[in-house]
């Protein structure tokens, strides 16, 4: 394989990592390693002292990682989304709107406003105070 690693080593890493939950023994039993219980946690030990397996499982680790932490464009396009959700309430509308102007640097206004607003008549009433301005 082209990570140094034999099948049984492959299969080893991904189960580790995967349905054993970082479990050597459970892992090595995945993985088809020795038939007994006890052969098997042997087994799992030896392998995870292994250079070439420690580097394996750092390696995928550090890749699942960077896949489950959100990047700055996916963040701005769920905002985004939120924003121009008709399905959304006007109020998670318009913190999206302060919360996308905070990440773009934008300066946002508060405004205070007793009673009943649309989202709509809220963007006409920010869009007139920056035409002022």
């Amino acid at each position: 394989m082209a990570s140094g690693l034999t099948q049984r080593e492959f299969a080893f890493v991904t189960a580790f990592l995967g349905p054993a939950r970082g479990n050597a023994t459970e892992a090595a039993a995945l993985a088809g390693y020795a038939r007994t219980r006890k052969a098997q946690g042997e087994e799992g030990y030896r392998l995870l002292k292994k250079p070439h397996i420690q580097r394996a499982i750092v390696a995928r680790r550090t890749i699942v990682e960077r896949k489950a932490i959100a990047d700055a464009d996916e963040v701005d396009t769920t905002v985004t989304r939120i924003l121009r959700s008709p399905a959304e309430t006007t109020r998670d509308r318009l913190r999206a709107a302060g919360e996308l102007n905070k990440v773009m640097g934008r300066h946002s206004v508060t405004h205070h406003v007793q009673g009943r607003l649309s989202l709509e008549d809220a963007l006409d009433l920010v869009t007139k105070k920056r035409a002022t301005l």
